[in-house]
């Protein structure tokens, strides 16, 4: 008891009249049990006792304020507290009586001292002891017997923050005025059960907790088990999901209905194998899929929801003719939710066949198509695809890609996303021949986060691009193998190269921009498309809606015989709403036929864009009240378009 009482005086040397009204009884009430407010915010008193030594003083004047008495030294104090700072090391008894209430009519006044109080006072601690005192209430929570589950998070960061929320919840901090670091040591990933090990094997998590007082520093070296999960604790559930830990394991699963699956380590290389997700949620926990070799994506349709996945590095340099048509990282197709992942760098490259069959080609750095959700991710992967015409078939091909979807269908919705790799599309012609007798054009479609939308299936869908962006370069391209009059068509858009395969379907894209460059590259009697936000859109919903957003490319290149240009929108075939906008630097140039030089030009079309000058882009008040952008969304802090400082989305909350 002396030693807290010590410590109390020694760290505040305040005594509170919380404290010293309370030992009278708590609080006063007048002679007819009326009850009495002292008016003080910070004093609390007990409400049961009564006081009878009040005396009511008719028309008082406010004469407001506490006595205290230190021995039998008296002082008049107005405020709440007194401080005890001039008062040398010993033993006092302190008592406090007030000097009277005012209200409208009466003033009450307490003539009798609350019981006094005996207070230690000492000399300071010096830094080294204080430290100490804090070490020693740390010690006290016994870290190193925490119980701590694998399922709470199998990294030394979660465990990190688990001992942190303990220390904090002491406020040793402000207590003792003391500076708490925590150092990684050690760790050890726990592994869970398997049908060879059941218990699975603990791991550990090693800190040095650091506690610093001035020059004073006083070191608690804790070490925490990590339980691991059991196998027989595996049952599917939401609270007990699969666990998979390598990559002999993922291949190793089955990912069905009903059931729950979570990453608990990062993985070093996966062999994709194009395994379809059906499972309820696959929680990557902020885990790393280090790599993924050339073969295929994680998955190939999901079904379900994929949360929480990073995947590293990827390199994937495929021949279309011989492997197939579409490429992405995570998935090809997905008809569930994607909330929270991430490709973090790579690139995704389709060749084309040189004779025989041919084949359009699909690429996405996230997904190749997209049916459902995709919230919060990123792709950093430069994706490019090309293609190539066959006169021995008669056939024709597209070619698509998209910084982070290839192709949107049937509904899809891509929210808080973005992408900031290079993207090109090409068709190349095998042969020299005329196109025209073909069923249809051959296309290139590029778009910095979607490539294009088309409309699988049967349904009233809305498609929704929202709250995203795109910085890298986006090309279109048809090369010919030269002579022959050809019929072709490239579309390039900052955000999506195409809308023209939807039939009428409603497309919403809003509070979006671009960065990069957009280029477009065809001949002869051939058309190409070129927009800051999307290439060409044609044949959708007039209740379709290209709004609040911003094409802050600095030059498009136009190579065509036909087609247009815009600022926002390269041409639109309808009446669909378009309001948004773009540089006032913004460079268009033309070319026209085999010429090697372009020209400065206007674009050949506005559609509803607005010029928005530098200084608008770099203020935070123009984004948000101009546009009408959410700052829960969009991070606004720190803008300089001039030196690639942007308007960047904020991390998904926990």
């Amino acid at each position: 008891m002396k030693r807290q009482c010590r410590a109390l005086v020694a760290v505040v040397l305040i005594i509170s009249f919380v404290f010293a009204l309370t030992a009278c009884g708590g609080k006063p009430q007048t002679p007819d049990k009326t009850t009495v407010e002292l008016g003080v915010p910070t004093l609390t008193l007990n409400a049961e006792t009564k006081i009878a030594s009040w005396t009511v003083v008719e028309n008082a004047k406010s004469a407001d304020g506490y006595t205290i008495k230190i021995g039998t030294a008296e002082t008049v104090v107005t405020g709440t507290s007194y401080s005890l700072a001039s008062l040398t090391e010993g033993a006092y008894q302190i008592s406090v009586k007030t000097n009277g209430y005012e209200t409208d009519t009466h003033k009450y006044v307490q003539s009798a001292y609350c019981t006094a109080q005996d207070y230690i006072v000492a000399a300071p601690r010096t830094a080294e002891e204080t430290a100490a005192d804090a070490r020693s209430e740390i010690e006290g929570l016994e870290l190193d017997s925490m119980v701590y589950n694998q399922a709470q998070g199998n990294t030394q960061a979660t465990v990190k923050s688990i001992v942190q929320s303990a220390i904090q919840g002491l406020n040793v901090g402000t207590k003792y005025g003391v500076t708490i670091g925590i150092i990684n040591g050690k760790f050890t990933a726990a592994v869970s059960g398997t049908s060879g090990n059941t218990n699975g094997t603990n791991g550990s998590a090693a800190f040095t907790i650091q506690i610093q007082k001035g020059s004073a520093n006083e070191n608690l070296n804790v070490t925490i088990t990590i339980i691991a999960i059991k196998y027989a604790e595996q049952d599917g559930t939401s609270a007990h999901p699969f666990i998979i830990s390598t990559a002999t394991q993922f291949n190793n699963t089955s990912f069905t209905s009903g059931n729950h699956y979570a990453l608990d380590a990062d993985i070093p290389t996966l062999n994709g194998t194009t395994k379809n997700f059906n499972g309820d949620t696959f929680d990557g926990r902020g885990f790393k899929i280090q790599s993924l070799s050339d073969t295929a994506p994680v998955f190939g349709t999901n079904t379900g929801t994929i949360k929480n996945l990073n995947i590293g590095s990827i390199s994937f340099n495929r021949n279309i003719r011989a492997t197939g048509y579409s490429m992405a990282a995570l998935a090809l197709i997905n008809e569930g939710s994607i909330i929270n992942c991430h490709v973090l760098g790579g690139s995704i490259t389709l060749t084309p066949a040189t004779s025989g069959a041919v084949y359009p080609a699909y690429a996405g750095g996230l997904v190749y198509r997209n049916d459902s959700l995709i919230e919060n991710c990123s792709a950093n992967v430069n994706v490019s695809v090309s293609t190539n015409t066959s006169s021995s078939t008669g056939a024709t091909n597209n070619s698509a890609a998209g910084g982070l979807v290839g192709i949107i269908s049937r509904g899809s919705v891509i929210k808080n996303s973005f992408a900031t790799g290079n993207v090109s599309a090409a068709i190349t012609q095998n042969t020299v021949t005329d196109f025209y007798s073909f069923s249809s054009i051959p296309k290139a479609i590029a778009g910095g986060l979607v490539g294009m939308a088309m409309a699988y299936g049967t349904g009233d869908y809305i498609y929704t691009i929202q709250d995203c962006y795109a910085t890298g370069n986006v090309m279109a391209t048809f090369v010919e193998a030269g002579g022959d009059s050809v019929n072709s068509r490239t579309s390039a858009g900052g955000i999506i190269g195409d809308l023209s395969y939807v039939g009428g379907i409603t497309i919403i894209i809003t509070n979006c921009f671009t960065t990069g460059s957009v280029i477009t590259n065809v001949y002869d009697a051939s058309t190409a498309y070129a927009g800051g936000i999307v290439g060409y859109a044609s044949g959708i919903s007039p209740a379709s809606l290209i709004s609040n957003c911003v094409a802050a490319n600095s030059i498009i290149i136009f190579r065509s015989g036909g087609g247009g240009s815009g600022y926002t929108i390269g041409q639109i075939g309808n009446t669909a709403g378009a309001s948004s906008y773009y540089y006032e630097d913004m460079k268009f140039y033309r070319f026209t036929g085999y010429t090697t030089t372009g020209n400065l030009t206007t674009p050949t079309s506005i559609n509803g864009a607005t010029a928005a000058t530098l200084t608008n882009l770099n203020t935070a008040s123009w984004w948000t009240g101009t546009l009408g952008w959410d700052t829960a969304i969009w991070d606004f802090s720190d803008l300089d378009f001039a030196t690639g400082k942007i308007p960047t989305l904020k991390p998904l909350a926990a």
